[in-house]
């Protein structure tokens, strides 16, 4: 057996012993990260089918976060990430279909504020047991030439109005 085969299948045994879901929601990042990485290499050598494998991978994994998201939760995060997880998978499908690494860059970029996010507030949560409740998370955007926007997100509510707005910070 291969070092790769040992490590791949330390990887599966973690997963499937592991009991604390915030481990295994980071564990998600980190295999999705690896698999847009694979697949902007394969956009990059022209490999259709390598490509789309890892996409598609890439979107099990961005699904799979959007519905374990507890709905009954009345917190403000809970529609950001299904508003957010809703745009990478759709960006993710144009990228498969236009062969567009930049599209497949904006999604990984998203996933890695996520996790850092991730760490900063729910895996140091556990460490300082008690705290208070931690705040929405600053998501940011980095591009070539930086410059600060601002905006707020909400869902619409059925007769039209918003029902919910959530301040947003993005750099673009």
């Amino acid at each position: 057996m291969t070092p790769a085969n040992y490590y791949n299948q330390y990887r599966q045994m973690e997963v499937s012993t592991s009991s604390d879901p915030k481990k295994l929601v980071l564990m998600l990042y980190d295999g999705c990260l690896k698999f847009l990485t694979i697949a902007e290499k394969a956009m990059e050598k022209k490999e259709i089918e390598k490509k789309a494998i890892h996409i598609g991978k890439a979107l099990e994994i961005i699904s799979e976060l959007n519905s374990c998201l507890d709905r009954r939760l009345d917190d403000e995060i809970v529609p950001f990430l299904e508003a957010m997880y809703t745009h990478m998978m759709h960006k993710l499908l144009e990228a498969n279909l236009t062969n567009d690494p930049k599209i497949v860059q904006h999604v990984y970029r998203l996933v890695e504020n996520l996790r850092k996010n991730w760490l900063e507030t729910a895996m140091s949560e556990e460490k300082t047991a008690g705290s208070e409740k931690p705040k929405m998370p600053v998501m940011e955007e980095v591009a070539p030439q930086p410059r600060p926007a601002t905006g707020t997100y909400g869902m619409m509510a059925s007769n039209g109005n918003t029902a919910r707005k959530t301040p947003l910070s993005f750099v673009i």
